[in-house]
């Protein structure tokens, strides 16, 4: 092979391997963020740049462990009508390619998340972060409800990291509604995958679910997502929301906003337009842009901007 076949060969492969980091899954990481908005330390330029890294710190550890997921799921993604496409799937990729940068992203982002904060705590998170994310690609996503309870426990631990960056304990309260928030959204994507099914189809590859366990699924999923909005309200009349924000009554309009954004997916599950995972539909919408604008201005308003 010549020298620009080798050169057209390399770009090609590159391009393959940045498409498998998914770049557009880690807005999810933007939960790593939330313990700094939660505790109003937007100001605390030490905390703004330990969180930040803490981060980056999920978004290149997370792309290799979707690099590790995809190369544990190669058959299923092959005979799937969409992930077929993936770069490892495909051939695009090489499996050793595949091999190298999951471990090279990994080990960068757990070095990264031990040097966001003293204490390490960050990092000690995201390792708990991979042991997880690598037992739900191995097992535990084969399993019905236990993949949503694990796929909670990674979306946690951002939440967790991301405190531990700054150096704050999660609350309770955060952690509550994570965990009812992020089940209700898992199984969104569950159900969205049921109702894609081919007629005869009996059940996804390597899930723990069937075709008909769908309303069982549906009906789990609305009620841990709406639990989420109890859990926002319980705190709205807690003692630490007086405390915290200037102007508390304000938050009141978070409920509604949470209520609207999950029947919206809902809606849009059932109709089989969501076909990707929630978090990243949501960010292709414009309407859950929206409701994300009023979110941020509400919070900001109750907070007196001090």
């Amino acid at each position: 092979m010549d020298a620009p076949a080798r050169s057209s060969q390399f770009l090609s492969r590159f391009a393959a391997l940045l498409t498998g980091l998914r770049p557009h899954q880690w807005s999810k990481n933007l939960l790593v963020l939330l313990p700094l908005v939660a505790a109003h330390a937007w100001r605390d330029g030490d905390a703004v740049r330990a969180a930040l890294l803490a981060a980056g710190a999920w978004c290149l550890g997370a792309s290799g462990l979707y690099l590790l997921n995809d190369l544990a799921d190669l058959r299923a993604d092959r005979a799937h009508p969409r992930k077929r496409a993936r770069p490892l799937a495909s051939g695009a990729l090489p499996i050793s390619w595949g091999v190298i940068a999951a471990a090279v992203l990994l080990s960068a982002g757990i070095a990264l998340a031990y040097l966001a904060a003293p204490g390490a705590g960050a990092g000690w998170a995201l390792c708990a972060y991979a042991a997880l994310c690598i037992a739900y690609s191995a097992r535990l996503k084969t399993w019905a409800f236990v993949d949503l309870l694990a796929l909670a426990g990674l979306f946690t631990l951002r939440v967790v990291g991301g405190a531990l960056a700054i150096g704050r304990v999660p609350t309770v309260w955060l952690l509550a509604f994570t965990v009812f928030l992020v089940l209700g959204l898992a199984a969104i994507k569950r159900c969205a995958e049921l109702l894609a099914l081919p007629p005869g189809d009996v059940g996804p590859e390597r899930r723990g679910y069937r075709a008909g366990d769908l309303p069982v699924l549906l009906a789990f999923g609305m009620a841990a997502g709406f639990q989420a909005v109890t859990v926002l309200a319980l705190y709205l009349q807690s003692t630490p929301a007086r405390d915290q924000y200037a102007h508390p009554e304000w938050l009141w309009a978070l409920v509604p906003l949470l209520l609207l954004g999950q029947a919206r997916l809902w809606l849009a599950t059932w109709r089989g337009q969501m076909l990707d995972d929630p978090i990243v539909y949501c960010a292709r919408d414009p309407g859950g842009w929206a409701l994300v604008a009023l979110a941020l201005i509400t919070v900001l308003a109750a907070a007196g901007m001090r």
